[in-house]
């Protein structure tokens, strides 16, 4: 569901954490980009490969979200700054477990965590990025996703086309003392016509 990069106490140096639906939590040794990469190879896929197809499709030079299945898509963030230039400053999280965001207070013990991303398991990840550039990657996300299920949908006899019938949805962000923005996507469309 989530995997971010730590500096781990219990496996020593650069390692990851990885955050499950259940809402567990382990620590692996191996970097974020090693764990990703056997994440995309389970997939039949690789890190490379994607962002190379979905970043000239979506024009997105770095850091393209991965789409390993229709419900596998993985959104890259900012959650730590780097001790040392080759460790990774990017984690990552399934979009299908996104519930939605927290804005962090300037008076916050951390100055560099601009927002916490609410996951489903009770999941919490800060991030470094303001909340409007993880929007940004979110919607970016829903675009390689409706890329990928036009792309890996079978044709059925029952609907013309595969994306005729998909719905998505809109998820409602909160923000601190009370403000809400939205995700817009294809059923608020809808519904706005109607």
């Amino acid at each position: 569901m989530a995997i971010i990069p730590v500096y781990g106490i219990e496996q020593g140096g650069n390692s990851t954490r990885i955050y499950y639906s259940s809402g567990g939590v382990t620590t692996d040794s191996r970097k974020t980009g090693t764990v990703l990469q056997n994440i995309a190879r389970y997939f039949g896929n690789s890190p490379k490969v994607l962002q190379s197809n979905y970043g000239k499709v979506l024009n997105c030079k770095l850091k393209c979200p991965y789409a390993f299945s229709k419900n596998h898509i993985y959104v890259p963030v900012k959650v730590r700054s780097p001790l040392v230039k080759k460790d990774g400053a990017t984690g990552y999280f399934n979009l299908a477990a996104f519930e939605g965001l927290e804005i962090i207070t300037p008076d916050s013990a951390d100055h560099l965590v601009k927002c916490t991303i609410l996951l489903s398991g009770g999941h919490r990840i800060a991030s470094l990025f303001l909340p409007g550039k993880i929007e940004e990657r979110i919607n970016l996300a829903y675009s390689v996703r409706e890329r990928y299920c036009y792309l890996h949908e079978e044709f059925s006899l029952d609907s013309a086309s595969p994306r005729l019938n998909q719905k998505k949805s809109s998820i409602n962000i909160k923000i601190k003392k009370g403000h809400y923005f939205k995700l817009v996507t294809e059923d608020d469309d809808e519904e706005e016509e109607e």
